[in-house]
Formats: C-alpha cells, structure tokens, sequence
C-alpha cells in the first residue's frame, strides 16, 4: 500500500522495482482461513489499533485487501500480469469474506463480542469491499461511534470522504483532535488521546502517524491526487465540506501546488498554481477542465459552500 503510493507521488519506478521482489515473498507468508479471511500469525505482537474495541480479524484482513491492491497495480506498473491476477484474485477471495460479515446493519466477525469497530468499517469502505448500498448504515454507524486511535482516524475520516460525507469527516476531525491540536504546551501530534496513557502505548507526544488527517485533508477536501506517477498530470476534484475559506501548499516533485477556495458573496471561488511541466484536471459540479502551467481562478456561480 505504501510503495504504491509512494511511486504515484514521486513517479520512482527504479525503487518501486527494486523492493517488488521482497514485497511479493512477504505477502506470500499471509494464507487465507477456511472463512476466506486473512489467517493469523502467530509472533511476538499482536496489534490492530491502539484503544478498545478492535475486531482484529476483520482489520488485518481489511488491510491484506489493501495491501493486495497496492502490489497489483504494481505488478501492473512492472508488466507482472500474472503476478497481478493472482494478488486480485486473493482479494476476491477475501472480499467474499469480509462480506459475509456483514449482518445488514454493519461488519463484525462472528467469534467477535465486544462493540461493532469503527475501524472496520472504515476499512471496508476504502478497500471497496464495502459496495455503496451499504454507505447509508455505514455512515450512521460512524456518526456514533468512536472507538479509533488517532492513527486510525485517517482511515476513517477518508472513507467518510470517499462516500461523501466530507462535511461531518471534518467536524469529527475537529472534535477529535481539537484538544491535541490547541493543546498550550505541545505544538506536535501525540500517539493517542491521552498524554502518558499505557491504553495508547505509553502516549508519546510527538508520533508521525497521527498525522495522517493532514494527508486526506490534501486529497479528498482539496482534492489533490497524482493522475499520472510523479505528478506530470493531477487532479484537483474538492469538496468543500462547509469550509468557507480554505488554503494549502505542498511541493511535489514537479514543483509546488497551491490550493484555496473562499466563499465571496454567493459565489466559490478557486485559486489554484499548476507546477511548469504538469497539468492539472479540475473538477467540481458542472465544472470540468484542464489548467495547465500558472495560477488559475475558477468562479462557481451562485454557490455558498
């Protein structure tokens, strides 16, 4: 999942090609159960999240699926056809298994007997395991629940994106995080909710990983996504979600792309600077067009966002 994402964004093939081999004898190592999930391995740890309520056996095969995907399109970027026939037919086989738990309300493994994980839903929805005829139930489970550390709200938040639900991903982010965030002593993400916590691994106040709310706020709310690896063309396809001034930068390694949108009057107005040498695929309702190299300002009539 991360090599793959590693060479959307950098368009580094020569890397990608170099770790294909180990990462294909890795994923061999995971079998499938007679259930069609991910088997367990026994070894020295066993971590799904830190917190409550973890469904383990339907996280670990929600993130197999994900990782079979990442080294499908790989195999695919690489020119393995067999190789990738056989990663996605894994995870036909796992997918049919994680959906028969579903209990038509939401996902839960049956020898699991704790409260329904937020985390797993979320997982099914990103993978796409989950089809949209589930969205509604799951949408209204996640808009109770809160079982994820902040390493796996990402997860979650993304999904809400993914099945359109951008506006309560961001006020579930706010809610969530706000205390870390405005926290008077610290300017860093800590590893979970409580600073010292043992139920968060000691809760280290400076952890990379809770970081990932800052990535899908990039991709799905701005809308930023590498269309071809390396950035050469990206799509810039936001929502909003009830923000009504929005602004961010980041380089690629094409140059820097810079994003903003604010509500003058009733009207939406976007900001956005294409890197010399890519082109940019906007986007947003009716609106369909491609920017090339510059700063761009795209008016939306008659909208209030």
């Amino acid at each position: 999942y991360g090599f793959w994402y590693y060479y959307l964004h950098t368009g580094d093939a020569g890397t990608m090609a170099d770790v294909y081999p180990a990462m294909k004898r890795y994923l061999a190592l995971w079998t499938l159960d007679e259930e069609g999930l991910t088997a367990f391995r026994k070894g020295g740890w066993s971590w799904g999240d830190w917190g409550d309520n973890k469904d383990r056996a339907l996280i670990q095969a929600g993130w197999h699926h994900l990782a079979l995907e990442g080294a499908a399109s790989m195999a695919d970027a690489l020119g393995y056809d067999a190789d990738a026939e056989a990663f996605r037919a894994i995870m036909a086989k796992v997918a049919e298994g994680f959906n028969a738990c579903w209990t038509g309300t939401e996902y839960r493994h049956p020898d699991y007997d704790k409260l329904t994980d937020d985390r797993v839903q979320a997982l099914a929805v990103l993978s796409g395991i989950a089809g949209e005829d589930k969205y509604p139930q799951i949408i209204e489970f996640l808009k109770k629940t809160e079982h994820a550390s902040p390493y796996f709200e990402k997860y979650v938040m993304e999904a809400l994106f993914k099945m359109g639900e951008g506006e309560y991903a961001m006020e579930r982010c706010s809610r969530r995080f706000g205390e870390m965030v405005n926290h008077p002593d610290y300017t860093t993400l800590f590893e979970g909710w409580e600073i010292g916590s043992s139920k968060y691994g000691g809760g280290t106040t400076n952890h990379a990983w809770s970081g990932g709310a800052i990535t899908v706020i990039g991709a799905e709310l701005c809308g930023i996504k590498p269309i071809e690896p390396g950035y050469k063309k990206f799509e810039v396809r936001p929502q909003p979600a009830g923000l009504s001034e929005m602004s961010l930068a980041f380089p690629t390694v094409r140059g820097e792309v810079s994003y903003s949108h604010k509500v003058v009057g009733e009207d939406l107005k976007f900001t956005i600077t294409v890197p010399k040498g890519t082109k940019a695929h906007f986007v947003y309702k009716d609106v369909d067009k491609w920017l090339r190299a510059g700063t761009h300002e795209v008016v939306i009539k008659g909208q209030d966002e």
